[in-house]
């Protein structure tokens, strides 16, 4: 329960295998699960049951036994788009076909993978550093950037869109962006500071600031403009002490 924290339910998997990924479907009442034996299912949260007319479609997306290594789900509740090593693929859910996908989107490795909020766009972001916008429907390349930040070797992407759709904040460690989602003009570009990786972000619901979490430097917290990419404030957990 969100408001008292009490457990519900809890749904121990009958298949054994460890869940890797996890993402709620945008009715907010069905939760689909990808783990490490390559299976998609979707969960009803009223009864934490699998879906079972649901679950054999979806099944038939294994047919390749791919790894996931990220998963997301359309807002029309038609595509699911998994990543593998390197490649990114869309499946119409309800014939279980590949929509997209054959040719190897990336050289290396995806574990980034965000989808926009009208389902048109795709953003993935690979360790080498490149990433790149994709349409959902027909997996043609938009547009794609980050050869700079392969060459130095960043890795561990991370990335948020606004709350608005427009834009795309990226994070490769120390390395960090801001780029016009439909467009793919950089809007600013900056290196934090030798002390700080970024682990974690978030918007503001004006879309006028973004909130990056370290994973260094005693949990440093620093707000950000999201109009210039400078920062506004730098807060600690060693401030509170």
């Amino acid at each position: 329960d969100t408001e008292t924290g009490a457990e519900v339910r809890r749904h121990i998997a009958t298949r054994g295998s460890r869940v890797g990924v996890l993402g709620w479907l945008e009715d907010g009442k069905r939760m689909f699960s990808a783990d490490e034996n390559f299976n998609i299912v979707i969960w009803r949260w009223d009864n934490l049951e699998r879906v079972q007319e649901e679950e054999e479609e979806v099944d038939k997306v294994n047919k390749e036994g791919q790894e996931f290594t990220a998963v997301a789900w359309s807002s029309d509740d038609i595509c699911a788009t998994v990543v593998g090593d390197g490649d990114v693929v869309m499946y119409d859910v309800k014939t279980g076909k590949k929509m997209w996908g054959d040719a190897e989107t990336h050289v290396s490795p995806v574990y980034c993978l965000e989808m926009s909020r009208d389902s048109k766009r795709v953003f993935t972001a690979a360790r080498d550093g490149t990433f790149a916008m994709w349409d959902s429907k027909t997996g043609d390349k938009l547009w794609e950037g980050g050869e700079a930040w392969a060459k130095d070797d960043y890795a561990e992407a991370e990335a948020c869109w606004s709350n608005d759709g427009t834009r795309v904040f990226v994070s490769f460690r120390r390395g960090m962006g801001l780029w016009d989602g439909k467009t793919g003009n950089k809007l600013w570009e900056r290196i934090t500071d030798t002390y700080m990786w970024i682990g974690c972000m978030a918007w503001a619901g004006n879309d006028t600031k973004i909130a990056l979490g370290s994973w260094s430097n005693d949990g440093r917290v620093v707000l950000l403009s999201a109009r210039t990419g400078e920062a506004i404030r730098v807060a600690s957990a060693l401030e509170r002490r």
